[in-house]
């Protein structure tokens, strides 16, 4: 009848299997690199999985409706009747971004996305990961976070090519971006932005936090140049640095 479960750092385990027929929460935090994890868990609406390594991840949770997973490489990672996710957080290396796009790929009941990448994103093929690229994959998302590395990824694949009008940039109604802007690139990342506004008609809140050690008057110009070109947005800024929680200096101006 357990209902609740929190593993956190619990090592030595080579291939751990959870079959709980009661499980609504879930979070496992894997210290050590296990052969294979395997959930299987009807009534599981909240699972937060973090693991270094698997070669194997099975996951069966067809009431799971919030899914947070922060993963560093495995060979295969199956998804069996989880089909009601609503809010995604992924957490991933940056080279098995395309990898975990194919698993989570037309997953259409996501609602609400956060992505964040770790790794050199120089490795990443940015012509594969575009925002429109990873709209397409989750097509009736209405909230999108993305992460320092997340967001260059996906500017790099804008200066190759721009963007394509998808069916998924009509539907975001929220941006939250963490950038690192330097001068000789504040012209891009309002390239960027600007292309994302144009596309996203829905689009009317949008979250910029930059970070700490970026230049104030660099800054200044970004935030300027945003307030005064798309003025029927709700702009709120903010300040991250690695380590420290974001904060925030300004709220829908």
């Amino acid at each position: 009848n357990l209902t609740q479960l929190n593993l956190i750092g619990v090592g030595g385990l080579k291939e751990p299997k959870i079959n709980l027929l009661h499980l609504t929460t879930c979070q496992w935090s894997v210290s050590n690199a296990p052969l294979s994890l395997i959930i299987c868990a009807p009534c599981l609406v909240d699972f937060d999985l973090r693991c270094i390594k698997p070669r194997l991840v099975v996951l069966e949770a067809p009431s799971l409706s919030n899914f947070s997973l922060s993963l560093e490489n495995t060979d295969e990672l199956r998804l069996k009747n989880c089909a009601n996710i609503q809010c995604l957080q992924l957490s991933v290396e940056c080279l098995s971004l395309g990898f975990l796009f194919s698993m989570f790929r037309h997953c259409s009941t996501v609602k609400r996305l956060t992505l964040d990448l770790v790794g050199r994103t120089e490795q990443v093929d940015v012509a594969e990961f575009g925002i429109d690229t990873l709209l397409v994959c989750f097509p009736n998302i209405t909230y999108l976070n993305l992460g320092p590395r997340a967001w260059r990824v996906m500017e790099n694949s804008f200066s190759r090519g721009g963007l394509e009008d998808g069916i998924g940039m009509k539907m975001i109604k929220e941006l939250i971006a963490h950038l690192m802007v330097h001068e000789m690139g504040v012209t891009l990342t309002l390239a960027f932005i600007s292309s994302v506004l144009d596309k996203s008609t829905e689009l009317s809140d949008v979250s910029l936090l930059i970070h700490r050690n970026v230049d104030s008057y660099v800054a200044g110009s970004l935030i300027s140049a945003c307030r005064s070109k798309f003025p029927r947005v709700r702009w709120r800024w903010g300040i991250w640095e690695e380590g420290i929680k974001d904060t925030w200096f300004s709220d829908g101006i």
